[in-house]
């Protein structure tokens, strides 16, 4: 619960000192200590003192769980008063006769997980005796103060937790930066090689050789893909994602990404079809980004279509200053009750993977990243034997008048000199 050693409590201990203040003036007492657990060891520890010198609660050093009168108090885990110092044969009776006082009362401080954070030791010069009303509003200040200790011990784990996990995600973002490169190289020798072979060989490769070079450079791709998905999730998961808004022309993007998927739907003998965009359409969106998700929506289209069917992209312009992209597909569809997961990371829904088209299972959850972080959405309409359609809305582009332009650039300026 707390971090090791008694002087690593994640909280400056003065914080304490206002509620040691409060019971000591309650109790009408000149002289208290605060004692805190090192979970370490089980001890409990003087941390804080009020009315004594440090030298003289420091020298009770670590006091065991079990010693004395002390224990039986902490076992109990309620105040308990002894008349007099004499009656407590532990380290605090001692401390207490050494100073010259006699009374002791010692209140336990809880923490809502059952366990004791410390105790309070409150000392009187005189034998303690019962103080009317004061031992619920001292119960209720070391009631606080535990409480003081949870919430701050809950902070460091938090805090610790989240280090950890940022430490885990650079790792491996690291390691999967290394192993791209690793792979990348020997892949486009591959690629290197499989071109020489296809324009250099004195005869025309035959028909049985040509497919299987194709093969060789499908699996290429799919595994650059595969290799570039991995890289783009784990920037995802790091938080080390960029984006550089501005205004894009909805046609231009959907031209641009019908030129990338064209040769494969001619490969796989599909119809692709680009319905006419509204040249006004503009979005509010990181071209490259938006880029990406048309184009996996598109792949993904072509890849669970068979041979014959038809994908169609276009946009139109939403409701609430929205423009909305669509790409649909008349392939086998998708359950309805599992629309949801296939944007859940590493997730294909185990549907064979057609002619051997593959990938990593990451494309549609980094789409749904991606619009997420343009303040944009991406959702799927589907159903068996019905075919799917992917919507992409994004906010619509409203360029800044030069007066607006001029009071942001103000704005800046001034926040910048100030």
């Amino acid at each position: 619960m707390s971090p090791t050693g008694h002087t690593a409590w994640p909280l400056p201990i003065e914080a304490l000192r206002s509620a040691l203040s409060l019971a000591l003036e309650l109790e009408h007492a000149p002289m208290g200590v605060v004692l805190l657990r090192d979970e370490a060891t089980g001890l409990f520890h003087p941390v804080l003192g009020e009315g004594l010198a440090i030298d003289d609660y420091e020298a009770l050093g670590g006091i065991p769980a079990d010693d004395g009168a002390f224990g039986g108090a902490l076992l109990a885990r309620e105040r308990t008063t002894f008349a007099s110092a004499s009656a407590e044969d532990g380290a605090l009776g001692a401390l207490a006769r050494a100073i010259g006082f006699d009374g002791l009362i010692v209140v336990p401080l809880p923490l809502a997980s059952g366990s004791l954070a410390g105790a309070f030791a409150i000392m009187f010069p005189a034998p303690a005796a019962p103080t009317g009303g004061a031992e619920r509003h001292v119960a209720r200040c070391a009631a606080l103060a535990a409480h003081v200790l949870e919430q701050a011990c809950q902070r460091w784990q938090a805090e610790e937790e989240q280090s950890r996990a940022e430490a885990l995600s650079r790792a491996r973002l690291q390691f999967l930066a290394r192993m791209a490169h690793e792979l990348r190289t020997p892949l486009q020798s591959i690629a290197g090689y499989v071109d020489l072979l296809c324009i250099g060989m004195p005869d025309r490769p035959s028909l049985a050789q040509s497919r299987v070079l194709e093969r060789v450079r499908r699996s290429e791709r799919v595994l650059s893909s595969v290799i570039d998905d991995l890289i783009t999730y784990a920037r995802i998961e790091a938080g080390r994602v960029e984006y550089h808004i501005t205004g894009v022309a909805a046609a231009d993007a959907l031209h641009a990404a019908t030129v990338v998927v064209s040769p494969l739907a001619a490969e796989r003998r599909i119809t692709l079809v680009t319905e006419p965009c509204d040249r006004s359409l503009t979005v509010h969106a990181d071209p490259d980004k938006l880029l990406q998700i048309l184009i996996n929506l598109a792949a993904n289209a072509l890849k669970f279509t068979p041979s014959g069917g038809t994908v169609r992209l276009g946009c139109t312009s939403g409701p609430g200053a929205r423009v909305t992209f669509h790409v649909s597909d008349t392939g086998r569809g998708i359950p309805r009750d599992k629309l949801e997961e296939i944007f859940t990371p590493y997730v294909q829904l185990g549907i064979p993977i057609l002619d051997g088209a593959g990938g990593s299972g990451l494309g549609l959850a980094i789409s749904r990243e991606f619009a997420t972080g343009m303040q944009g959405e991406l959702t799927v309409e589907s159903g068996i034997d019905a075919g799917s359609t992917f919507y992409l809305r994004l906010p619509a582009y409203r360029p800044q008048s030069r007066r607006t332009r001029h009071a942001l650039d103000a704005i800046a300026e001034a926040a910048h000199t100030g």
